[in-house]
């Protein structure tokens, strides 16, 4: 949505006060006096800025909640394509790991059992990626 122009606004809230002001010294039958026409002008501009006001949240408000909007739908593809890739990248992964965490156990010494430690810990991580990227891939399945 376009933010409204403010003098344009500003002129037919004004143009419709005026009309409206002329109409009910008409409906009342008064002559129009410069206190009261001042009242109402001054009315009539404060009104004005609150409406500009309102709409311009209004419009702020329903811009910002488009762009958050597609923000999640920008997010939720990108999450789609890295569940795409780690579909067929995790269990890559996990055989290249496993192969080098047998290597490692077959050897003895403290060196082995740390990189034996951190096999574990690389294969328990990718393999999250591997049920993380299931679990994303099913529900967008689920849902379209």
């Amino acid at each position: 949505m376009q933010y409204p122009n403010p003098d344009k606004h500003y002129q037919q809230y004004i143009d419709k006060a005026a009309k409206r002001y002329v109409e009910g010294l008409e409906l009342a039958n008064l002559e129009p006096s410069a206190i009261l026409t001042r009242r109402m002008a001054e009315r009539a501009h404060n009104e004005a800025q609150a409406d500009f006001i309102a709409q311009s949240e209004n419009v702020h408000a329903h811009n910002v909640s488009a762009i958050v909007e597609r923000h999640k739908r920008n997010m939720r593809a990108l999450d789609i394509e890295g569940a795409k890739t780690a579909l067929w990248l995790a269990p890559f992964m996990l055989c290249c790991f496993a192969v080098a965490l047998w290597f490692s156990l077959s050897r003895s010494g403290i060196v082995s059992l740390i990189l034996s430690a951190l096999y574990v810990i690389a294969i328990l991580i990718f393999m999250s990626f591997f049920v993380r990227s299931v679990v994303i891939l099913m529900k967008e399945k689920k849902h379209g």
